[in-house]
């Protein structure tokens, strides 16, 4: 957890490193700092956000705040979340139940003469996905 929140937070503060009008300013380590040089040289601009909503605190809008709030908000929403049983065992109530000669070949691996027997049975020149992608590739 603690690795996720110090990547969002390091690539939050080099996107507003990126911004800042200087490269001296490129070398501070100090967040208020960077967050004051962001504002000075975006004070004319209206393309930034005014401000974030804290959970607790309500409105910030200091950029460190903003950031912390952002960083705490991802590091939430990509956190793992245990899952509860008991919704998907209503959801595959009365679905087939797999024979275990089934599963063995279900839980097997996928061989690359598989793969390339499927590949070459699909039609050529045709995307089989959203990507675009043909199988000629």
């Amino acid at each position: 957890m603690d690795n996720i929140h110090n990547q969002i937070r390091e690539n939050l503060e080099k996107k507003a490193l990126a911004k800042s009008p200087g490269k001296h300013e490129r070398n501070v380590k100090d967040l208020r700092l960077i967050a004051k040089t962001t504002m000075a040289s975006t004070k004319a601009s209206q393309a930034r956000i005014p401000f974030l909503v804290h959970p607790t605190k309500g409105k910030v809008e200091s950029i460190s705040e903003m950031l912390t709030v952002a960083t705490d908000f991802y590091t939430e929403l990509y956190s793992e979340k245990p899952a509860d049983s008991g919704i998907w065992n209503r959801f595959l109530t009365g679905l087939p139940k797999r024979s275990p000669q089934n599963i063995d070949k279900l839980e097997k691996e996928i061989t690359v003469v598989e793969c390339y027997d499927a590949l070459k049975e699909m039609t050529t020149g045709r995307s089989p996905g959203d990507d675009g992608i043909t199988v000629d590739v």
